[in-house]
């Protein structure tokens, strides 16, 4: 494929070309911290590179603490239209708690609707009392259409261990813009929980 590059080629992902030529080069500039170099495949738009950070943020959430109700420690934005029909992301997030009193539970949910604990979980565990540091990594990916998803299990595993429970399905219209919804759930509100560092990264075959 013969790589394009052509003036004033660069802006929002939203503003990419609606007409592109194969191998056309588009630089978008609000993806990740620093923007995303992508590659028009002839169909699709894809990162150069195949996989690119398009969230990353190693600053602490607020760390929830005080009552046991579910609670929304922060939200990831998925552009309309970022993931092609076969198109996913991986999402590596290392949670963080305070305190032994009981156990947390922390979930991401992908959604249509900012926010709250909205959506399908895809991600869901209780962990025991004296869990402090977490590390999570999930895989979505788009099941040869924009509105239908699949997700390693959200339950019953820790890490990546063998998961006592089934993959998740979900049907959230990606060509709209969608959400990934971070929440801590305390099983005693003297203890606390929240986000250390995240990572999301927009994959493409």
């Amino acid at each position: 494929m013969t790589l394009i590059l052509k003036r004033n080629s660069y802006g929002a992902f939203a503003s990419k070309p609606s007409t592109p030529s194969q191998g056309q080069l588009y630089f978008a500039t609000d993806l990740g911290g620093n923007g995303v170099m992508m590659v028009y495949s002839g169909s699709i738009w894809k990162p150069t590179t195949g996989a690119a950070v398009i969230y990353q943020s190693g600053v602490q959430s607020t760390m929830h603490t005080g009552d046991t109700n579910e609670t929304n420690v922060k939200i990831v934005t998925i552009p309309a239209g970022l993931l092609s029909a076969n198109g996913g992301l991986r999402i590596t997030t290392v949670w963080a708690a305070t305190g032994t009193n009981n156990t947390k539970t922390t979930k991401i949910y992908f959604s249509a609707t900012s926010g709250g604990a909205n959506g399908t979980a895809i991600y869901s565990i209780a962990h025991g009392s004296t869990a402090l540091g977490i590390l999570s990594e999930n895989v979505l990916l788009n099941r040869n259409s924009a509105s239908s998803q699949i997700a390693n299990c959200k339950s019953g595993s820790v890490g990546f261990n063998v998961a006592t429970a089934a993959n998740t399905t979900t049907a959230i219209n990606s060509a709209s813009a969608s959400y990934l919804n971070f929440t801590v759930q305390l099983a005693n509100g003297a203890d606390s929980a929240g986000i250390d560092a995240a990572i999301v990264e927009w994959i493409e075959p």
